[in-house]
């Protein structure tokens, strides 16, 4: 579509996701394999908005890591808290549900200072 999404840091590593909300994409395919059991029982079944949130959430954490989707996206625990921790990394994680109301995006942090 027609939105980029970009995010500079002189000091920590970051990831950034934008996503088009499709209304007719099946996701229920990718739901178990990108889903924690805790996350898929707090999201049920979600709404395409909710599945692009979590998409979005998702990759700009493995952005932030610099392994995109080589991570195993159900040990991204990014539904349940903003505050995300993956091996001894913790990352920062921001949504942005008002970008346009086709899109969802997010911004993910790797903190440096830990």
């Amino acid at each position: 579509r027609n939105l980029a999404l970009f995010a500079l840091s002189p000091c920590e590593p970051v990831g950034v996701d934008v996503e088009w909300i499709d209304e007719r994409f099946e996701f229920d395919p990718l739901m178990e394999g990108s889903l924690s059991p805790r996350e898929a029982e707090r999201l049920g079944h979600p709404s395409p908005r909710e599945f692009f949130q979590m998409w979005s959430r998702k990759e700009a954490c493995a952005k932030a890591l610099g392994r995109g989707l080589l991570i195993p996206l159900h040990q991204l625990e990014s539904v349940l808290s903003d505050e995300v921790q993956f091996g001894d990394s913790i990352l920062k994680l921001t949504s942005f549900n008002n970008v346009d109301e086709a899109y969802c995006a997010a911004l993910a942090v790797l903190r440096t200072d830990s």
